[in-house]
């Protein structure tokens, strides 16, 4: 694979994509969040964005999934994967407000986006909105 006229390893450019996936995903994020009106508004946004509903966010969470694997059947990918998750967690804890709370949003946002991706069980996108939702907003 080529990455501005270089040859790198897949999991080298695997790590670089999931970053910057990340770093788009968060620019996406902050518009939205400027825009909120409310903290209830704000995390109907934030699941929102979490999506897989379109075919970019389908291809980024591929890459995320992709990463994650990588991680677990390579010990060396560990940290950097370790980086990209820790950011995406602080954001959450950050909204949240707490540890436990953090980690089952994210938690269950991959769970349920890896169900969604893989298509082996009914999960959809918008049943994938409507458990999210039901989980977290009361707790707002």
């Amino acid at each position: 694979m080529i990455l501005s006229g270089a040859w790198l390893p897949a999991d080298v450019l695997l790590i670089h994509q999931g970053r910057g996936a990340f770093d788009d995903r968060r620019q996406v994020r902050e518009a939205e969040f400027q825009q909120a009106v409310s903290a209830g508004d704000k995390l109907r946004r934030l699941i929102e964005i979490q999506l897989p509903a379109s075919d970019e966010d389908v291809h980024e969470w591929s890459i995320g999934i992709q990463a994650w694997n990588e991680a677990i059947l390579d010990p060396a990918q560990r940290p950097a994967q370790r980086e990209i998750y820790t950011r995406w967690r602080q954001v959450v804890l950050e909204f949240l407000g707490s540890e436990v709370l953090a980690d089952r949003f994210t938690s269950m946002v991959g769970g349920l986006a890896i169900q969604v991706l893989a298509q082996t069980t009914g999960m959809t996108v918008d049943r994938m909105r409507e458990i999210l939702l039901d989980a977290f907003e009361s707790r707002l």
